[in-house]
């Protein structure tokens, strides 16, 4: 659980700012992530895995209809005219992952479409994000592919 100015922030009263909310959507929590761990994380990718095995894929799709105020994902509702253009970054992106020392050849467990709202995507937008994917990563292992 979060602390109480935590809870407070999250208020219906719009008197107070909404600073965040108490749910816990990410670890460490937001407010600890810096810069600083961006070299950690690519010399980590630069590296063989020990042992070769599946891994999760979260694709954050941070679009909504409506943006509610307990929310603590990273989501518009006023950028629908973006999508297009994000969906083309977030598939270089996959590509550029799926060369790293790290993932090549890894197949993942399981694929996690999360959001804002993932369910904005029309069928074709959502083909080819799965597209993009598989043409990424080999899909044999996946287990699971959740849409949020």
């Amino acid at each position: 659980m979060g602390s109480r100015s935590e809870a407070k922030a999250c208020s219906s009263d719009a008197s107070e700012p909404l600073l965040g909310s108490y749910f816990v959507s990410a670890y460490p929590p937001f407010r600890y992530w810096s810069g600083t761990e961006l070299g950690s994380f690519e010399r980590r990718l630069a590296q063989r895995p020990v042992s070769p095995r599946g891994f999760g894929l979260y694709l954050h799709i941070p679009f909504c209809a409506d943006r509610c105020q307990y929310c603590y994902y990273l989501s518009y509702d006023d950028r629908a005219e973006e999508i297009d253009r994000y969906l083309e970054a977030l598939t270089r992106e996959l590509a550029l992952y799926a060369e790293t020392p790290q993932l090549t050849g890894r197949s993942p467990s399981f694929v996690y479409v999360g959001g804002g709202t993932p369910s904005l995507l029309s069928e074709r937008r959502i083909r080819s994000l799965l597209s993009s994917v598989r043409s990424a990563f080999d899909w044999s292992e996946v287990r699971e592919a959740t849409f949020e």
